[in-house]
Order: C-alpha cells, then structure tokens, then sequence
C-alpha cells in the first residue's frame, strides 16, 4: 500500500471517529 493512501485512509479514520464521539456527546448532553 502507498504510504499517501494509507495518510488518507487514516485521516478519514480519524475523522469518522472525532464526528461521531462528537454527535454522541451532543446527544447525551441534550
């Protein structure tokens, strides 16, 4: 695997993660 692909898929990785602790902090604060 490229290490450019690998960083990216990496990125959108950590992304997704961050987004989605994010919403569900929203939501139980709510």
């Amino acid at each position: 695997m490229r290490p450019m692909i690998s960083a990216s898929l990496l990125n959108f990785f950590i992304n997704f993660l961050l987004i989605y602790i994010f919403r569900n902090a929203v939501a139980y604060l709510l």
